[in-house]
C-alpha cells in the first residue's frame, strides 16, 4: 500500500514499481528476505512486536530491528506496517566500546580520567591496585592528591602542556599512594576529545616501575664498583709499562754495540706500546653507554672532532649543517676516528666532506675523503678489531658507539677514489635542527 521515501532512497526502487504489489513478488531487499515474511505469517495482527534480524549485503553482515504493528484505519479497514531500523553501526560501536571498556578495566597500568578543573572522573581497577584508592574514595577529589611536597609545579605544567596540544609520553616522576608510600612511575598524557573534538579532560596513563627502577639503581652501582676497579687496575698496569719502559731504555743504553740485544728490545718496546694501546681502549669502550643519549648537532661535533687533529692541507666541508643525531655522549669519537683512518691510511687526502641525505624517514649521513680507498677485501672487515695496516680498534669502536642507538655504518667507497662511509640511521634517530 505505500512505502516512504527513505525506504526508496535506501532500495533505489521507484514507488510504482511497488505499490500495489504482493511483498513476495518484488524484491524489496530487507522486507522481502525469508526471516521478514516468516515473521509476518506468524504475526497475528494484535499489538507491537519487535525483532532483530541479520542480512548479507554485498558481503558485508547488517543488522536491522523490525517494528510490526496493525494500522487501523476505519472499522473494516487496516494494514500491518513494518518498519525497518538499520543498527549495524550502533551494534558496532557498542560492541568497540565494551571492547575498549575491558581493556581499560583489566589493565594492570592505572587509567584515569581528569576533568578540565583537575579532579578525577573515571578511575580503573589498575589505579586501584596502583594507589590503595578504591573509585568511591577517589572520584571526584583533585588529581594532586596524588602528587608529593614540592611537586605539585611540575606536574601541574604537564596538565597545562597537554591542554595546549602537546602530547606528554612517558614522563618519569614519583607519586604517593594511599599509605604515604612513594612510588616511580611513568605518566603518559592526552587530551579528552568529545565528538566535536572539543576537550573535555584529561587522561592519565600511569604505570609502576618502581621494581624496574630498583634495578636499575642496583645494576648502576655494581656498574661503578666496577669501573673503579677497573680504573685502578688500568693505572696500576700503565705505572709497570712505564717502569719496563724505563727499564728497557736502560738496557739500550748498556748494549749500544749489541745488535741483536737492541733488536729484542725494541720487540719488547713494541708489545708494551700495543699493551698501553689496549688498556686506553679499554677506559673508552668501558664508557659507552654509560650516559642516556642526546640530540647531537653534526656539524658542533665534527668541528670540535677536526680541533687540534686535522692538519691545515685538508680541506673540510660540512654539508650537513641543518641536522641532529640521537646518539651516545660519545658521538665525537666517531668523528675523531674518522679522522684518524683517513690520516693514517689516505695517504693522499687534501678533501673531506660530510653530507646527509634523508629518506622516507630514515637518513643516510656519508663521510667522503679523496684518498686511495679502502680494498674491497678489506671493505666488511675494517670495523672488526686488528684488521688492516697499522690496526688498532678506531673503526670498531666507532661501529660501537653508533650502535647504541640502532645506527649502523658501512664503507661503499671505490679502492682508488676514496673512503665513503655511511651512517644509517632508522626513523627517529635523526632530526632537521630547529632554528
Amino acid at each position: 500500500m505505500y512505502v516512504n521515501e527513505a525506504y526508496l532512497r535506501f532500495s533505489n526502487i521507484p514507488r510504482n514499481n511497488v505499490v500495489g504489489k504482493r511483498i513476495e513478488s518484488v524484491n524489496l531487499d530487507i522486507f522481502a528476505s525469508a526471516d521478514v515474511l516468516q515473521l509476518l505469517k506468524k504475526y497475528h495482527g494484535e499489538g507491537v512486536e519487535y525483532h532483530t534480524i541479520e542480512l548479507e549485503k554485498n558481503h558485508i553482515r547488517m543488522v536491522y530491528t523490525i517494528t510490526i504493528a496493525k494500522v487501523q484505519f476505519t472499522s473494516h479497514s487496516s494494514a500491518i506496517a513494518l518498519i525497518a531500523q538499520d543498527v549495524t553501526t550502533k551494534l558496532r560501536m557498542e560492541s568497540e566500546g565494551q571492547f575498549l571498556a575491558s581493556i581499560v578495566t583489566s589493565s594492570e597500568d592505572a587509567i584515569i580520567g581528569v576533568a578540565l578543573d583537575t579532579t578525577i572522573i573515571s578511575w580503573n581497577n589498575g589505579a586501584e591496585q596502583i594507589f590503595g584508592y578504591t573509585p568511591d574514595e577517589i572520584i571526584g577529589d583533585w588529581i594532586s592528591v596524588l602528587y608529593p611536597s614540592g611537586s605539585y609545579d611540575v606536574q601541574s605544567s604537564l596538565i597545562t602542556r597537554v591542554l595546549s596540544g602537546e602530547m606528554i609520553n612517558q614522563y618519569e616522576t614519583q607519586e604517593i599512594c594511599k599509605n604515604g608510600s612513594l612510588i616511580d612511575v611513568s605518566l603518559t598524557l592526552s587530551q579528552i576529545l568529545d565528538r566535536d573534538q572539543g576537550v573535555i579532560g584529561i587522561s592519565f596513563i600511569v604505570r609502576n616501575i618502581t621494581d624496574r627502577k630498583l634495578i636499575e639503581n642496583a645494576l648502576k652501582r655494581s656498574k661503578e664498583k666496577l669501573n673503579i676497579l677497573s680504573s685502578i687496575t688500568r693505572h696500576d698496569i700503565l705505572n709497570q709499562l712505564q717502569a719496563l719502559d724505563a727499564f728497557c731504555d736502560l738496557l739500550k743504553l748498556k748494549n749500544q754495540s749489541d745488535s741483536q740485544a737492541l733488536e729484542y728490545l725494541s720487540y719488547i718496546g713494541i708489545c708494551s706500546e700495543n699493551i698501553s694501546e689496549h688498556i686506553l681502549f679499554s677506559r673508552d669502550y668501558q664508557e659507552l653507554g654509560d650516559n642516556v643519549p642526546v640530540w647531537q648537532h653534526i656539524g658542533t661535533m665534527v668541528k670540535m672532532a677536526a680541533v687540534d687533529n686535522l692538519p691545515g692541507d685538508i680541506h673540510l666541508m660540512i654539508n650537513s649543517e641543518d641536522y641532529e643525531i640521537f646518539a651516545d655522549p660519545m658521538l665525537m669519537l666517531v668523528f675523531y676516528n674518522l679522522f684518524e683512518n683517513t690520516k693514517r691510511h689516505g695517504k693522499k687526502v687534501t678533501t673531506i666532506s660530510l653530507s646527509f641525505s634523508p629518506d622516507k624517514g630514515t637518513g643516510t649521513l656519508i663521510y667522503e675523503d679523496d684518498g686511495v680507498g679502502v680494498p674491497l677485501s678489506l671493505k666488511s672487515e675494517i670495523f672488526e678489531k686488528g684488521v688492516g695496516d697499522n690496526s688498532g680498534l678506531g673503526l670498531f669502536l666507532v661501529r660501537e658507539i653508533l650502535g647504541i642507538t640502532g645506527l649502523t655504518i658501512q664503507e661503499t667507497g671505490t679502492e682508488g677514489r676514496g673512503a665513503r662511509f655511511e651512517i644509517n640511521m632508522p626513523s627517529g634517530a635523526w632530526r632537521k635542527r630547529s632554528i
